[in-house]
């Protein structure tokens, strides 16, 4: 496994350069995840006034995807809230 790779069973949160936009997220990554193997992906986006530690406690997707097989992500916006117009730095960072 590569240093910089999330071990399974675990999650951490990562910050991630894509293009112009430099973002956060938490990502939860399922004990039978093996390298070479692709897996299915969830993206949790979580609503405003609140953050992706809260949403993931609150709705339990992250653990419960886990437990199923998927890999969980939950992108921090890049503002305050999200930019829901598909331009703009969240939508670069999520693309």
């Amino acid at each position: 496994m590569p240093p910089s790779a999330v071990a399974p069973g675990t999650t951490q949160d990562r910050t991630l350069t894509a293009v112009s936009a430099t973002g956060s997220y938490l990502i939860t990554v399922p004990r039978s995840c093996r390298p070479g193997h692709p897996i299915p992906v969830i993206l949790l986006f979580y609503g405003f006034g609140s953050d992706p530690s809260q949403f993931s406690a609150l709705t339990h997707l992250p653990s419960q995807g886990s437990s199923d097989g998927y890999l969980v992500a939950v992108p921090h916006a890049q503002g305050t809230e999200w930019q829901f117009s598909g331009q703009g730095t969240d939508a670069t960072f999520v693309n």
